[in-house]
């Protein structure tokens, strides 16, 4: 897909384990050609956050590994999205590990990225999130999608086989997993959009549960009865990650 060439250079923040890394990936995106502008680079948790509250780079690059650990930049994933959710982040990774390609979808990324990839490569991936799409690899789509498809479910019962839903609250779930919203599921069910409001407060006080994400990955998980295609259960995950906007799969 072609990207129109902006009027100015992009803003964007870069970060890596090291600084020699940092110093590397500022390199490479500003000397090869992209209407790239680099305007900070962090090697540290504490470093990345002040930059983007500093700076407001239009894209964050945010390393997996980073000085705190090898899985660090999970953390600073979340707290960006407290900082500024506004700003489209991709986690950076050494090799494909579907677990923590989910994990990063979950805490606000809107891409991952492996750096065995060349640079021309992460810029288009700078460049789709930017335009607010989503950049994920068909391989790392397909795991997402086997992660769900494979897990063994459990009812929606207490430990003493009760049910823990009424029949109207479980036609509620069964509504809000076809994605409906809820005005949606309040013109399908023939009652006001406050009422459904109030089913869904019940519903996740029931499960324990405590936002739409939640109620879907708790259903997906446990409910036995709830079968969806493949096409659904691509929208299910979408819905899980909170995800907005078309995917980019890179091939």
């Amino acid at each position: 897909m072609a990207t129109a060439r902006l009027a100015f250079p992009m803003t964007v923040l870069v970060s890596d384990s090291t600084r020699m890394g940092c110093e590397l990936l500022c390199s490479g995106l500003t000397s090869n050609g992209f209407n790239c502008q680099v305007v900070a680079a962090g090697a540290s948790s504490k470093s990345i956050l002040q930059a983007v509250e500093t700076n407001k780079p239009a894209v964050a690059l945010v390393s997996l590994v980073l000085e705190e650990g090898p899985i660090a930049g999970l953390q600073v994933l979340k707290e960006l999205q407290h900082l500024d959710p506004d700003i489209p982040c991709a986690l950076l990774m050494d090799k494909p590990a579907p677990d923590i390609a989910m994990e990063a979808f979950r805490r606000g990324a809107k891409g991952v990225f492996l750096r065995s990839n060349s640079l021309h490569t992460l810029w288009h991936c700078v460049e789709v999130i930017s335009e607010g799409q989503i950049w994920i690899s068909s391989e790392d789509l397909m795991h997402l999608l086997d992660a769900f498809s494979t897990t063994v479910p459990v009812a929606f019962t207490n430990a003493k086989g009760e049910e823990l839903l009424s029949q109207r609250e479980r036609e509620i779930v069964m509504l809000v997993m076809q994605g409906l919203t809820n005005r949606e599921i309040a013109r399908h069910a023939n009652i006001s959009v406050h009422t459904v409001k109030n089913y869904l407060l019940r519903i996740y006080d029931k499960l324990g549960v405590s936002s739409r994400a939640e109620l879907i990955i708790y259903t997906v998980h446990r409910q036995p009865s709830y079968v969806v295609d493949g096409t659904r259960l691509l929208g299910i995950l979408f819905s899980i990650l909170g995800l907005i906007g078309p995917c980019f799969c890179p091939g």
